[in-house]
């Protein structure tokens, strides 16, 4: 059974706007979806493209094959990277390699942090995790490689195969 409406707009009695539908079939809620004690107010999906650096700005920039994915529900978003063939002429080879232009940056005291895949990227010995790291208030991450009682360290440009390295990996961060 189905039925029509009619409306676009349904409204509570005191006049205020609770959601609009689409032509489409889209409700939007302009105060966000109360539930109970915590309120969405944003939804979102899109793409985005990274640059790759041997700084954190500025900086020499190679090339890469990319199609990148974002899902935010209100204070958390999710990002999905696939990072085809990366080519790093002309950049420093001992300099860190780090992925600008995020779309979103982590909270204060919140970090991104998640798991990847790598194809044709040197890492170095003692290495027990490598996971693609992002601190609070800022557009870049870099990979991470993670040693026992002795800390981690960056994964430099020259650890990445000119040309047919791949990165591929998801993380969340609050912002």
């Amino acid at each position: 059974m189905s039925s029509k409406i009619g409306v676009q707009n349904i409204a509570h009695t005191n006049g205020t706007v609770a959601a609009t539908v689409s032509s489409g079939g889209v409700a939007t809620f302009p105060n966000g979806i109360n539930l109970g004690n915590e309120v969405l107010s944003t939804y979102d999906e899109g793409t985005f493209d990274v640059t790759i650096r041997d700084a954190t700005s500025g900086g020499n920039t190679g090339s890469v094959t990319q199609t990148n994915k974002y899902v935010r529900i209100g204070n958390f978003v999710w990002m999905q990277f696939n990072l085809i063939n990366i080519t790093t002429t002309g950049m420093t080879g001992g300099n860190a390699l780090y992925f600008t232009g995020l779309p979103f940056t982590p909270a204060t005291g919140s970090n991104g942090c998640g798991s990847i895949l790598t194809n044709h990227v040197d890492i170095d010995n003692n290495v027990f995790d490598i996971s693609l790291f992002q601190n609070a208030g800022q557009s870049y991450a870099s990979i991470l490689q993670n040693r026992d009682a002795t800390g981690a360290s960056t994964v430099t440009v020259s650890s990445y195969d000119n040309g047919t390295a791949d990165v591929f990996g998801t993380y969340m961060i609050q912002v």
